[in-house]
């Protein structure tokens, strides 16, 4: 959602892996930090992905 809406990015469907985890890792970062600043979750579930970590 970042990189479409402020960095210019627009359909992320064609993405290479290494792309997407370098996508996935700025937003397990941004999440982190913000529960880190928060305490609490961001309010938008992050959409689950193959390479996630968190993916069962």
């Amino acid at each position: 959602m970042v990189q479409g809406k402020f960095m210019g990015g627009g359909d992320q469907s064609n993405e290479s892996a290494a792309e997407q985890a370098k996508d996935e890792a700025m937003s397990d970062y941004i999440r982190s930090s913000y529960k880190s600043a928060t305490g609490s979750d961001i309010p938008i579930k992050d959409k689950p992905t193959a390479l996630d970590r968190n993916a069962d």
